[in-house]
């Protein structure tokens, strides 16, 4: 796969604690604070003072960059705000409309289409090859289950929130091998971490994010098990964002 391909941007950020617990991770604000500590005047003699100050410009441009950068909390914090979204899994060809806003959730898994009314308990199913329908009352224990189904944040993240996110994660920028990959406009990034099992099946996200909104609206799931040489591709989630009116 191309897209799997594409390569580092720069050194991946590993996610620690004081990131998972809100804190933004800034290597370029430390690099220029350690470099602000150094003293000037003591290199003057050796002919250092003019490296010196280069340093202190070089930490000044790099924070400028990294501000610029989309941040996997940034993009938890968009997500969460998101009550109405349509995904498109294209692996498994399945489709899902999540309504916050009306309370509904629709599921397509051709040929069948099943609709979720959570404010009324109301389940009804349509299969297009048939023409054949179905309506129910739904019980309190799968009402429930619905509304778990209705997380928009656990329907397009790896984990439900960023202090789920495991130690040792890393996320980083890529830059597009493939042109096609990512239209103007989007930026790439890979969240990246290990399954800690007997298996240790390492994982890999990528995100295809517009700055603006810092929304994800492509998704692709990858996984490497201990006996592939690379990243498989799992799956792709092409993501929709609407309004109740839409």
């Amino acid at each position: 796969d191309e897209s799997a391909q594409a390569r580092p941007l720069k050194k991946p950020v590993e996610i620690d604690a004081g990131c998972r617990t809100g804190a933004t991770v800034d290597f370029a604000a430390r690099l220029k604070h350690r470099i602000t500590r150094l003293k000037v005047k003591s290199l003057v003699g050796t002919g250092l003072a003019a490296a010196a100050v280069i340093l202190i410009g070089l930490g000044l441009l790099l924070q400028s960059s990294s501000a610029t950068a989309v941040s996997i909390k940034q993009i938890y914090s968009a997500v969460e705000g998101v009550r109405n979204v349509h995904i498109t899994t294209s692996i498994d060809q399945q489709e899902q409309w999540v309504s916050q806003g009306l309370n509904i959730y629709l599921k397509k898994t051709w040929p069948e289409w099943v609709l979720f009314d959570v404010g009324t308990g109301v389940r009804k199913l349509k299969d297009s090859l048939t023409g054949k329908t179905d309506q129910r009352q739904l019980p309190e224990d799968e009402i429930a289950a619905v509304k778990a189904r209705m997380n928009i944040t656990l329907a397009l993240m790896p984990f439900d929130s960023i202090y789920g996110i495991p130690p040792g994660t890393q996320w980083s920028p890529v830059m597009d091998a493939a042109p096609q990959s990512a239209s103007g406009g989007t930026e790439m990034y890979d969240l990246t971490w290990t399954e800690r099992t007997s298996s240790n099946v390492a994982r890999r996200w990528r995100f295809y994010v517009d700055p603006g909104t810092r929304l994800p609206h492509k998704i692709e799931s990858y996984q490497k098990r201990s006996v592939d040489t690379d990243y498989r591709l799992t799956s792709v989630k092409q993501v929709e964002y609407m309004s109740d009116a839409e």
